[in-house]
C-alpha cells in the first residue's frame, strides 16, 4: 500500500463522505453487534478517522490501525481505552487477542486480502467476532464467495442505504 497515497487522499478529502448519512447504516449494523457485549476489546484495522467510534459505546479497548497519518491526526474522537497506531494492516504486530476484529471496508485494499484476514482470526479471544463490511458490488463478489467457502459457520446481512447502496456485513465466530 502506498502511504502517500492515502495521505493526499485523506488531506484532500476523498474520504469525507464516510461521514454522511448515506454511510451510516454499515456502521450501525457493526455497532448493533459490538454494542450486545459490555467491556469488549476491538481491533479496527482500516480504521481511517474512526467514524466507528461514534456508534459504538461500552468498550474497554479500542484499538485503531490506519495506514494514513492524516486520518489518524483528522480524529475527532478521544478518550480513555483508545489507541490510534499508523501502520499497514499487513505488518501490524499485536500479542493481544480481541473480543472484535473489524475489517470496515479495508479487506480490498489489501495485497494479500485472504492471508491477512486468516491471520487476525487467530487474534480473536475465545467467543470473539470478526467482523467485516464489503461494499456489494460484482468486483468484491470474490471477496465474500472466499469467506463464505472459507468460513462455513459465517453469518451475513445485507444493509442498503435509502439510495440502494449495499454492503455485505459478515461476521465470523471464534468458538475455541
Amino acid at each position: 500500500m502506498d502511504r502517500s497515497k492515502w495521505n493526499n487522499e485523506f488531506k484532500n478529502g476523498r474520504w469525507s463522505y464516510l461521514k454522511e448519512e448515506d454511510e451510516s447504516i454499515r456502521y450501525i449494523e457493526i455497532a448493533n453487534i459490538v454494542n450486545e457485549k459490555e467491556f469488549y476489546s476491538i481491533l479496527d484495522l482500516g480504521c481511517g478517522e474512526c467514524i466507528l467510534l461514534n456508534y459504538i459505546y461500552r468498550y474497554s479497548n479500542y484499538v485503531g490501525v490506519d495506514i494514513s497519518e492524516i486520518a489518524i491526526n483528522n480524529v475527532a474522537v478521544n478518550g480513555d481505552g483508545i489507541k490510534l497506531i499508523c501502520s499497514e494492516i499487513e505488518t501490524y504486530q499485536t500479542s493481544l487477542k480481541y473480543d472484535f476484529i473489524i475489517f470496515n471496508e479495508s479487506l480490498y485494499y489489501l495485497k494479500n486480502s485472504f492471508l491477512v484476514l486468516n491471520n487476525y482470526v487467530k487474534k480473536l479471544n475465545r467467543g470473539g467476532k470478526l467482523i467485516l463490511s464489503i461494499f456489494n458490488t460484482q468486483d468484491n463478489k470474490m471477496y465474500i464467495t472466499y469467506i463464505l467457502n472459507t468460513y462455513k459457520s459465517a453469518k451475513t446481512t445485507i444493509v442498503k442505504n435509502r439510495n440502494g447502496i449495499e454492503w455485505v456485513v459478515i461476521i465470523i465466530g471464534r468458538k475455541f
